[in-house]
């Protein structure tokens, strides 16, 4: 650090000179104190330049923790901004119509089957075939080899598949029922050998010639009465 250097002046003692000599002293005395000031202020403001800002907790100066702070409220603020739609695009949703409800036509109903006495199910010829399909689905498919007698049916007798000596092919629809004889010829050369097995077939004569095909003309007609089918209607066939 450069000092200001006191400048010493040899006055002769006496007259004016001598008072001319102080007024000079007291001048570089002067100037040699405001040059110190001047220096002793300019090292105090470098050491004040060159001093760290403190630190935090964290380790970060109160102008960083400021500077993320900001930083965190501008992500935010994106953030928001992103998620709320314009005002115009909740306006055009609220704007559209809903769309007017479809109308669906009612599908064809299929009577319902009561508890007890005889039904017929009656399909238009309009009718779908899904509602076709409906009926199809409700009807059992049973099989016997020959009846109880010309008016019955014994349920004890029937079965559900065909073993290639039942006779009939019976349908069953709630308490009601229809049958005819099974197109099979090897069954149907079974069923002429023996008249029983063609007790609940109506029909005018059985020829002499067993070798000939039953012919279905009709469906026999059954209902159910206590454990048995009661025979309604007699199917009718002829020979041929």
């Amino acid at each position: 650090m450069n000092t200001p250097s006191i400048i010493l002046i040899a006055v002769p003692a006496g007259g004016w000179y001598a008072e001319y000599g102080k007024v000079l002293l007291v001048a570089a005395l002067v100037m040699s104190a405001v040059a110190l000031l001047l220096v002793l202020n300019r090292y105090r403001k470098g050491r004040q330049k060159k001093r760290p800002e403190p630190l935090d907790d964290t380790g970060l100066t109160k102008m960083m923790v400021q500077q993320v702070r900001d930083l965190i409220r501008q992500e935010k603020n994106e953030f928001h901004t992103t998620l709320t739609p314009p005002r115009s695009v909740n306006d055009s949703f609220r704007s559209v119509a809903p769309d007017p409800p479809v109308e669906i036509p009612e599908q064809e109903k299929i009577p319902a089957v009561p508890e007890e006495g005889p039904v017929m199910v009656e399909l238009s010829p309009n009718s779908t075939a899904s509602a076709v399909a409906q009926v199809a689905r409700q009807v059992q498919r049973l099989y016997a080899k020959f009846p109880a007698d010309e008016h019955r049916f014994s349920s004890e007798m029937l079965v559900a598949a065909q073993d290639g000596e039942q006779v009939y092919e019976i349908d069953i629809l709630g308490d009601t029922g229809t049958y005819r004889v099974s197109e099979s010829a090897a069954v149907q050369r079974y069923a002429l050998s023996e008249d029983k097995y063609l007790l609940a077939c109506a029909y005018e004569e059985i020829p002499t010639n067993r070798n000939v095909r039953i012919v279905n003309e009709g469906t026999g007609r059954l209902s159910r009465s206590g454990g048995d089918w009661h025979i309604d209607q007699k199917v009718p066939v002829k020979f041929a």
